[in-house]
């Protein structure tokens, strides 16, 4: 599997997505701040607490490195699943 692609193909896509009121949405660092990613509108993309999760197993699987493993990791303990991560997200922001 190309997880390059899929992830690329995930952020093109939410980048030209218009936002629903009443929908949670995440802030996402396309090129993360701990890889030199800047903090600024180019650099962020709006996604669903389900998407977000699956971005950063993406980033995980692409760069297999300390960093990425510990953005996931820590995802992971809010959740074991994208669906109970979006789930839990989704119900705080009630």
């Amino acid at each position: 599997m190309n997880y390059e692609e899929h992830y690329n193909k995930l952020i093109s896509t939410r980048k030209l997505r218009i936002r629903v009121d009443g929908v949670y949405y995440e802030r996402h660092h396309i090129v993360p701040s701990s890889m030199g990613g800047k903090h600024c509108e180019e650099n962020l993309v709006y996604l669903t607490a389900r998407e977000h999760f699956i971005a950063h197993w993406l980033l995980w699987r692409i760069h297999k490195n300390r960093k990425m493993s510990t953005a996931f990791i820590l995802m992971c303990r809010k959740a074991a699943s994208s669906r109970a991560y979006a789930e839990a997200r989704e119900s705080q922001s009630l």
